[in-house]
């Protein structure tokens, strides 16, 4: 390679940025026309794109301590069943689709009606003077199927629709209603009500209204609503919702937090009510063995004369009341146990799961449940309300299958722990009743029967004490959590976004035409320019020759024309042919073109 070659080579791979910005320059029109263009996208997206307003809300959490000694602090920390603090809980609670579709039905946000009159369709919301209630309707029909209505009067209007999915026949609507009609096809049946409380806009003519299923309608909340904590350590949970409508977002906001206390109310109430039927039942089994026993007594002193006990049967007697009155307890502890236990080998809705129900209060016991039933919030968030089983899902049900093993181990060892201490309590009772043997029979007898109204008598006044409680806590019932700040919504709205729109119109101004230029130059196969043959070749160039624009009759454009650029050019070739190479006589020109009919010459 010549040394001319090697530096053209050199030339050719280094980037020429004058070479760029001529070429840039070159076309300048189109950065224009894209500029007219994107501006004008942008300002019309402006000028019709509806605004969106965010809302916000907090609700304050209990702080949930583990109070169950080192095992509970295990699970409280994370340990073998993964347990989430009560924040992390909470928050999908209110995300959870038991929360949401209860709102979506007490705001009744299933239908959505639209001002139709402009060429924005806007949402109404408690603006809309009638309302739509849907019985029934195809599922091809929801969504993105807009039903019409025009008014023809305070008492008369027009439903109209047409589908023409690729799901469905085509299908077109067009009648005359009155208000309270039942309007039913073979696709929908529905009644529009008019709504009194309500005028009519004058200004709109038209309204449009689209129905979503309650998963649709979740999903639409969903998409919209943002639920994170105010600070990692702390216990504000922060609601966040976009709307069109800041008050739509207001009411939607203070509906999920009330909604949600209302819940967190109705499962300790449930809970409460399920103790008191537990109790009840303990109730009128010791109360039918108390009254047994009482006539026994009654009877065995009618049959004998008046008993004084010693000292030492006294003794006997207590130390016996309270071994009996443990045992039965145990057996309570036991029977609950055994009901807790076949509760959740066999219940897939652990909703209303509480120990309390079945009289149980130990602390890591309650602290399982709780992971249980927050995984099953959690499966109910993640499944939308669907049967649908997805990876997350089948993750979320090997953590429910984890966490229901772990708790029937549980309830194995705290039955292992109630039964070591029953068994203890028996042996002891056989020392007692040992004891018995030696005092006199009827005095024995005497003992027996009294020792048997006693302790039932003090189960019954135990179950009382409990019953009592647990009515306290019925009639006091209140949410533990609370909200902090209702929602309130800013005046301004977050999107669009006017300067990130300015700011991509004039990227795309710039990087469209840019691009365009780049591959104009970069698949280019002609010769626009004498840099492009000095760039590309080592081939000397001896002229250069302008097109001629004006039409002349002859062709002999030099001879009509000696003084022109074109003449002069030409002149300038013949002088640079002849001094390219002096010594050789013998030259050959050759004039040619890919195209036939130009005319070729060969000159010697």
């Amino acid at each position: 390679m010549s040394k001319t070659e090697a530096q053209r080579k050199i030339n050719q791979d280094e980037i020429d940025l004058s070479k760029i910005f001529r070429a840039l320059l070159d076309k300048w029109y189109l950065f224009v026309i894209a500029a007219i263009i994107f501006g004008a996208l942008a300002v019309t997206y402006l000028i019709f794109a509806l605004p969106v307003y965010e809302a916000n809300a907090s609700v304050l959490v209990k702080d949930a301590k583990a109070t169950g000694g080192d095992a509970t602090q295990i699970i409280t920390d994370g340990g073998m069943f993964g347990a989430q603090t009560n924040v992390t809980n909470q928050k999908a609670i209110l995300g959870s689709y038991s929360v949401l579709s209860k709102v979506v039905e007490n705001l009744n946000m299933q239908v959505t009606v639209y001002n139709e009159t402009n060429f924005t369709p806007y949402p109404l919301y408690k603006r809309s003077p009638f309302k739509v209630n849907i019985n029934s309707i195809n599922k091809f029909y929801q969504g993105t199927q807009k039903f019409y209505l025009r008014l023809l009067g305070s008492n008369k209007f027009e439903l109209s629709i047409e589908y023409d999915g690729s799901q469905m026949p085509d299908f077109k609507y067009s009648e005359i209603h009155s208000w309270g009609d039942n309007i039913k096809t073979k696709y929908f049946d529905l009644k529009i009500d008019r709504v009194d409380t309500i005028k009519f806009d004058p200004e709109i003519t038209k309204y449009g209204f689209v129905y979503n299923d309650m998963q649709t309608s979740v999903a639409n909340i969903l998409n919209n609503l943002t639920i994170e904590d105010v600070d990692k350590t702390g216990t504000i949970i922060n609601l966040t919702y976009k709307d069109n409508l800041t008050v739509r977002a207001v009411d939607l906001l203070n509906n999920i937090a009330k909604v949600y206390l209302e819940m967190e109310l109705e499962s300790k109430i449930k809970d409460a009510n399920t103790t008191l039927a537990f109790i009840e039942e303990q109730l009128g089994t010791t109360n039918d063995e108390l009254n047994t026993v009482e006539k026994r007594l009654e009877a065995y002193r009618r049959q004998t004369s008046a008993i004084n006990l010693g000292e030492q049967s006294r003794n006997l007697l207590g130390q016996l009341q309270t071994t009996d009155i443990e045992i039965r307890k145990s057996a309570v502890r036991l029977k609950s146990l055994d009901n807790l236990a076949e509760y959740v080998k066999k219940n897939a809705d652990f909703a209303a799961l509480s120990p309390s129900s079945f009289g149980i209060d130990e602390p890591l016991l309650i602290q399982l449940i709780e992971e249980f039933r927050n995984l099953q919030l959690k499966r109910k968030q993640a499944s939308g309300g669907t049967n649908k089983i997805t990876p997350q899902i089948q993750i979320i049900d090997e953590q429910i299958e984890s966490t229901r093993a772990g708790l029937i181990e549980n309830i194995k060892s705290i039955k292992n722990q109630v039964g070591i201490a029953d068994a203890s309590a028996k042996d002891q009772l056989k020392n007692y009743e040992s004891d018995i043997s030696k005092i006199p029979e009827q005095e024995r007898e005497f003992m027996n029967i009294q020792r048997n109204q006693d302790v039932n008598q003090k189960m019954y006044v135990y179950l009382l004490q409990k019953k009592q409680q647990t009515q306290i806590q019925l009639n006091t019932a209140a949410p533990e959590n609370k909200i902090l700040d209702p929602a309130v919504a800013g005046d301004k709205p977050v999107a669009p976004n006017k300067a990130l729109i300015a700011i991509i119109a004039a990227m795309l101004s710039f990087i469209i035409p840019s691009t365009i230029v780049f591959f104009q130059n970069v698949f280019k196969s002609t010769i626009n320019s004498r840099d492009d043959i000095d760039t590309a070749t080592n081939i000397p160039v001896l002229g250069v020759i302008g097109k001629k624009e004006e039409n002349t009759k002859r062709s002999l454009y030099v001879y009509d024309n000696p003084k022109s650029v074109i003449a002069e050019c030409l002149r300038s070739i013949r002088t640079n042919i002849q001094l390219a190479d002096p010594e050789n006589k013998k030259r050959v020109i050759l004039i040619t073109s890919t195209i036939a009919g130009e005319g070729k010459h060969l000159w010697r």
